[in-house]
């Protein structure tokens, strides 16, 4: 099936699984050690509903945009020229103001896209004071 290569916008929409049936080949940068911290918010116009205000860190942001230009040097080598891999330079929907392949667009598809490997969870309070069910 070509739909996620040819729109890649409408594979971050919907959970394509499993992508062994699509001849793509998918890199995964992962911050490992991470240097700083961000922090994260409830959203104040409707805190349960609604996505989290998420403030990353620049430093982070700066390695993994740093890590998919170092991605990107593969679509360079010998083997992936034989194969005529080609990069889908298409730009997702949220970095569409910023133009595909800077370092800036890097970092906003890192705000706008990326997940955790793994299923944190924690029992600290989040919500004002005031509210028991916080």
């Amino acid at each position: 099936r070509d739909d996620i290569l040819n729109d890649p916008e409408g594979s971050f929409e919907i959970l394509v699984n499993p992508v062994s049936y699509y001849n793509a080949v998918y890199i995964l940068p992962l911050l490992l050690s991470p240097k700083s911290r961000g922090f994260i918010l409830l959203n104040g116009t409707d805190p349960v509903w609604s996505a989290p205000l998420i403030y990353p860190s620049d430093p982070d942001l700066d390695v993994l945009a740093e890590s998919v230009q170092i991605a990107l040097k593969l679509f360079d080598t010998e083997s992936f020229k034989k194969y005529d891999f080609k990069l889908i330079d298409k730009p997702l929907p949220a970095c569409k103001g910023f133009e595909f392949g800077e370092r800036d667009y890097w970092k906003c598809v890192m705000i706008e896209y990326t997940e955790t490997m793994q299923h944190q969870v924690g029992t600290c309070k989040m919500g004002p004071k005031s509210d028991p069910d916080a």
